[in-house]
């Protein structure tokens, strides 16, 4: 009974994990309502947050039934005494505080402005998606642990064609779940090796953490039992090969005796006094390197939740010679224009090196400074067809990658119009 009463405590813990799961898709689903362009991409992501909650609660249910009705069932036992169910639990442990960080950040998704909501989504997506995968893999663990207790229960049941087929059947699921398992550590593992930016570093890549629940899924598998218990040696009784109190290796990998070794290295000691010690050389020092060229001052370009409260209609020239319309917010205390990379791709725009004046970033006020990619030269008429009145209007734009960004016209532009287009005493607002 202490078996099923360890393991029944272990699986308390997702209880929580599924509700602080439902509490995250329900922000994101109250969030999704005002994202604007990105709310299709909010709510596909809070029902795959859903599902898992749902699912992660069928899992504990399904286990809690089955510890409960099956006590002294060799499979409880071997769960509870090789610690089957602590790597999944800590795994549970890990996931649930993330939920509770990507709660936070929800909290501060919402803003009265739909062009400011989808910037602060765009800003925060990577740190949230990163959950996908941390879910997926908990789900599968999960699933493993599942399909072998259906296992055992399917080679319990009296002998027939259709119990063979069912036993058939969940082996190929857990054979299936585990290739599963392993493909996708190994494609994250390689994903965190070319990707300096660690999107899953909260995720334990190592795949044979797993080690205990894949013995005893691949162990059911195979031989229709729970995996026998390591024999051990006499040498190797007492301390494991690794332990601190275990006796040190010998030349060729075996475990010496103690005063071996300390011949051995007393031994040595005078050897290397004597005749290894090695002479002091003179160290040249090399000349300081040169100065630092004065690096050109960076420029931030801020912009608040306040300043994208107007817009303005134009046509913009393409590389065609066709001006083709399109929208832009106007941020009178912006120091500058900019324009996201995916705006830029739509409006066929040339985007060349960043210019010699100092590194551009972009800050939002809700994450850390964007670097510019570049810059870009747009041709802005405020009608299709020419007008004297209204001549062309040639602006630079600092690229971002942030695709919610989309095209925002700052004071340089302001300045621009109120040159060239003050004509008959027209005034300049817009």
């Amino acid at each position: 009974m202490a078996e099923v009463l360890a393991i029944v405590g272990g699986l308390a813990a997702f209880v929580q994990l599924s509700s602080t799961a439902a509490r995250v898709a329900r922000i994101l689903l109250r969030f999704a309502m005002n994202a604007g362009a990105v709310s299709a991409q909010v709510k596909h992501f809070a029902h795959q947050v859903q599902t898992f909650s749902a699912t992660v609660e069928l899992a504990r249910g399904h286990l809690h039934g089955y510890c409960t009705a099956h006590p002294k069932s060799p499979l409880v036992i071997h769960i509870s005494s090789h610690k089957v169910l602590d790597n999944v639990l800590s795994e549970a442990q890990a996931i649930e505080d993330h939920l509770w960080d990507v709660y936070r950040q929800a909290k501060k998704l919402n803003s009265r402005s739909v062009i400011w909501a989808s910037i602060k989504w765009s800003l925060k997506r990577s740190s949230i998606l990163e959950l996908s995968p941390e879910m997926q893999s908990l789900l599968i663990s999960l699933n493993v642990l599942q399909s072998t207790v259906l296992l055992d229960l399917a080679l319990r049941s009296p002998a027939s064609d259709d119990s063979r087929r069912e036993c058939e059947h969940l082996r190929g699921v857990i054979k299936a779940l585990l290739k599963t398992l392993k493909h996708l550590h190994s494609q994250l593992f390689e994903h965190h090796q070319r990707d300096e930016t660690r999107l899953y570093e909260s995720l334990s890549l190592d795949y044979m953490r797993h080690g205990p629940l894949i013995e005893l899924a691949e162990s059911m598998c195979k031989h229709g039992t729970v995996p026998d218990p390591p024999r051990s040696s006499p040498s190797t009784s007492q301390h494991g090969i690794g332990d601190p109190r275990a006796p040190p290796e010998g030349p060729n990998g075996s475990q010496g005796s103690g005063s071996m070794t300390a011949r051995t290295t007393t031994s040595s000691v005078p050897f290397r006094m004597e005749s290894s010690v090695p002479r002091r050389r003179r160290v040249r020092r090399s000349r300081p390197p040169p100065p630092p060229e004065p690096r050109p001052v960076d420029k931030t370009l801020r912009v608040r939740e306040g300043d994208l409260n107007r817009s303005i209609a134009g046509y913009v020239r393409e590389p065609t010679g066709t001006f083709r319309y399109t929208t832009a917010y106007v941020a009178e205390n912006l120091d500058g224009n900019i324009i996201s990379s995916s705006r830029a791709s739509e409006l066929g725009l040339v985007v060349g090196p960043p210019g010699e004046d100092g590194d551009v970033r972009f800050k939002f006020d809700t994450g850390q400074p964007v670097h510019s990619i570049g810059r870009a030269v747009v041709q802005w008429r405020k009608s299709k067809h020419s007008d004297a009145r209204y001549p062309t209007l040639t602006v630079t734009c600092d690229v971002c990658e942030n695709t919610s960004v989309g095209l925002i016209l700052g004071r340089p532009f302001l300045e621009e119009q109120a040159r060239w287009w003050r004509r008959r005493n027209q005034s300049t607002s817009i």
